[in-house]
């Protein structure tokens, strides 16, 4: 079905001119077109349609929330007249990049939070695609299951606090040690082996790293992160903690999540690591 303005006035109880948030969340939708008259519209919902592309939009400028996760977009585009969108929820869809001859983010000054999880199309070229950098506000960014096969398109974002890498099957992450605002950091259910740990050395404030269902062995090479208060480890194969540096004072008791491997030495020494916090 299309966007009406009968469907638009039954949802949101007011004349289509004065609404400001608009939820048209799973109605059975094929076209984003239609909204023209929706031109102080705020937030716009439109998750759980059967949206192929991304259009319609030009008269929104003052839209700062767009949900369009759990559609079949291909590629991302028309959001050209959106510079002031501040939250993008693209997950759960069929990207691939950008639209061809599309400015994709370019104009998006304003992003602070990118949700492209679970687009396993996307790949590390479609992601470059995107130009991330050009997000100077970017402070959160999901991308777990998109297929990517290094992490150099994360280079150059110096607000991000907080990056989802999960289920990608990374052996490497060179880079990231340069995200100096890095808070959270989830690696988990990738492919990185002991020595991948070092290129977080300059995480300095990062405080949650996950680093669950990987392949390490040991912490050997896990650099000092003097503000990490919770490291997750379950489901790898390290037989000794004897590499992790004293952790910081903050750290609590159950910041850890043990191997399921650790002999029960490992986990003496990691119970006395965290007394001694």
């Amino acid at each position: 079905s299309a966007i009406t303005t009968a469907l638009i006035e039954s949802r949101a109880q007011q004349p289509a001119e004065a609404i400001y948030e608009l939820n048209l969340h799973n109605c059975g939708l094929q076209s984003m077109v239609g909204l023209a008259a929706c031109t102080k519209l705020r937030m716009l919902d439109l998750s759980f349609n059967g949206l192929r592309a991304i259009e319609g939009l030009e008269s929104l400028p003052d839209l700062r929330e767009l949900r369009l996760y759990g559609n079949a977009i291909a590629a991302i585009g028309g959001l050209e007249r959106n510079s002031q969108l501040r939250t993008l929820l693209l997950h759960a869809n069929a990207l691939a990049g950008v639209a061809p001859g599309d400015a994709g983010l370019g104009r998006l000054a304003q992003l602070s939070l990118l949700r492209l999880e679970q687009n396993p199309r996307l790949g590390a070229d479609g992601l470059a695609s995107l130009h991330l950098s050009a997000l100077p506000q970017l402070t959160e960014l999901h991308a777990s299951g998109v297929g990517l096969a290094h992490t150099d398109a994360f280079r150059g974002l110096a607000k991000l606090e907080h990056l989802e890498l999960e289920w990608n099957g990374l052996t490497a992450v060179a880079g990231l040690g340069q995200l100096g605002s890095l808070r959270e950091l989830h690696l988990g259910h990738n492919a990185l082996g002991d020595r991948a740990l070092g290129a977080l050395r300059g995480l300095q404030k990062l405080a949650v790293l996950r680093l669950d269902g990987n392949r390490l062995a040991s912490l050997d090479g896990l650099p000092p992160l003097p503000n990490l208060q919770e490291l997750h480890l379950a489901s790898n194969r390290i037989a000794s903690v004897s590499g992790l540096a004293a952790p910081p004072s903050s750290l609590s008791s159950s910041s850890f999540a043990s191997s399921s491997s650790l002999s029960s030495s490992s986990m003496s020494s990691m119970s006395s690591l965290r007394s001694s916090s």
